[in-house]
Formats: C-alpha cells, structure tokens, sequence
C-alpha cells in the first residue's frame, strides 16, 4: 500500500506543479520524470518512449509522463507493477463550479 501511496502523492504533486505553471503562462507540459530509489528526479522533455521503458532506462522505480490535451493535463504514473492516470478539470468545469448553479436576471 506504500507503493501505491508514494506513486499517487507523487502524481498529484506532478500534477499541482503542472497547473501552477499554466496558470503562469508557461506552456509546453511534455514531460516524463523518472524518481531513483535514492530520491533522484531526471526529467526529459518530449520523449515519445514507452513509460516502462525510460523508467527501466533510467533505472528509476517510478516513471510519470505530464500532457496537456484538451485543456486538461494528465499525469500517467508508472511503478514496478502499478500503473495510474490523473488529470485536471477542464478549465470551464473549473468556473463552474465556482459559480452558482442558479441565474438571476434582472428587468431593465
């Protein structure tokens, strides 16, 4: 349960991190990062690998990819034998729920 534990606080760490820089107006969210057993991060843009496969490359006992698609960022985690996804809400679902579900209109 540990595993599965670090893999999605982890994610949802990626994940945070992703939306915080598109709300600063960065773009460009292909990226994959690798986490070593000791804690190192190593981190490639663009790479179109298998995630297994830069995770076996590099060594590393967790593997995430960050994506932008649709305007919804998605964070693909990958362990020794878990794999997960997460993903942000749609901007326009975000305002909805900051707004109030009834409208009021006035006469003029």
């Amino acid at each position: 349960m540990e595993h599965v534990s670090r893999l999605l606080d982890n994610a949802n760490k990626i994940l945070d991190a992703a939306e915080s820089m598109r709300v600063a107006g960065h773009t460009g969210t292909d990226w994959s990062i690798m986490i070593g057993s000791e804690g190192q991060i190593n981190m490639v843009a663009a790479s179109n690998w298998p995630l297994e496969s830069l995770r076996a490359e590099h060594g590393a006992s967790q593997a995430y990819r960050v994506h932008e698609q649709g305007g919804r960022i998605q964070v693909q985690g990958k362990d020794e034998s878990r794999d997960l996804l997460i993903f942000s809400a749609h901007p326009s679902q975000l305002l909805r729920r900051l707004l109030p579900e009834r409208r009021d209109y006035g006469m003029v």
